[in-house]
């Protein structure tokens, strides 16, 4: 059954983020703003 529902919602919308927002980071793409800056490297 999860297999299933897996399935039509990677079909539909998707399960994962794009690759920009991957490189930029979800927290930048999503918010416009770093979540933890006094981690940057």
């Amino acid at each position: 059954m999860a297999l299933i529902f897996w399935g039509i919602l990677k079909a539909v919308i998707g399960i994962r983020i794009s690759e920009e927002s991957e490189d930029v980071g979800v927290d930048v793409a999503e918010c416009g703003m770093e979540a933890y800056p006094e981690f940057k490297q």
